[in-house]
């Protein structure tokens, strides 16, 4: 796959971050091809098998507002994609976390957008993705990954975030102090270099599936990201 002119790979408190991971045309031919084929699900599936119910195209619940579909490779450009996507997932998950993985979960594509007349706005509360022995299936959701497809300027809120972050984040200028480190070269990280890496466009976030993490109501505009989860053999 096309990287940008700089690969790092950062860890921010095991939360893997790489940005340029999806360069800037295979996201706009991925945003016009969905555009146009994309279908919406009516219902949308958590780990541990709750559903959230559709209203107006949205999947709504106590905990989450939003639209998704999937993507299946049944056309040229799927397959391409979601094996480029797929490939990029795995090497990277598998050079710095130490789990077994069989497989990469159908991808993903998510659309938060903000209606000012909804009381509630398009978010992803408090949750994880692998909950132990909920899933009747011989395998466990081991990482998880969103790719951001929006400009960071193109919306407001609707951050991606994890517990302890928005507290490291708030005084990002004030208090620009290191929060991780690069596996490519040692180079530290600060928090204002990682509140913006965060939103830009074609970032990759990796974190393992049981970690507690929530998307941010979302305050203006709209934000997609590509969702995947890693599978690999139940825990022990």
């Amino acid at each position: 796959m096309e990287q940008g002119p700089q690969i790092q790979i950062y860890n921010i408190n095991n939360v893997i971050v790489v940005p340029h991971a999806l360069p800037d045309n295979k996201i706009t031919a991925l945003q016009q091809y969905q555009k146009r084929f994309g279908q919406e699900e009516g219902v949308a599936t958590v780990s541990g098998g709750g559903t959230f119910e559709k209203d107006g195209g949205r999947n709504i619940d106590n905990i989450r507002s939003c639209k998704t579909s999937w993507i299946n490779p049944d056309s040229k450009f799927n397959n391409e994609l979601v094996n480029a996507v797929s490939g990029l997932i795995q090497t990277i998950a598998m050079q710095n976390y130490g789990f077994d993985f069989h497989r990469c979960e159908p991808l993903q594509y998510t659309h938060y957008t903000y209606i000012e007349n909804n009381d509630i706005k398009d978010h992803y509360d408090w949750h994880i993705d692998s909950h132990l022995l909920a899933r009747p299936m011989p395998f466990d959701r081991k990482v998880s990954v969103s790719i951001q497809l929006s400009d960071s300027d193109s919306y407001t809120g609707c951050d991606l975030t994890f517990p302890g972050w928005d507290s490291m984040f708030e005084n990002a200028l004030e208090k620009d102090e290191s929060i991780g480190q690069s596996f490519v070269d040692g180079s530290e990280i600060k928090t204002s270099e990682a509140k913006e890496i965060l939103r830009q466009k074609g970032t990759a976030i990796f974190f393992p599936s049981m970690f507690s993490h929530r998307v941010t109501p979302i305050e203006s505009g709209e934000r997609f990201a590509l969702v995947c989860w890693l599978q690999g053999p139940k825990y022990r």
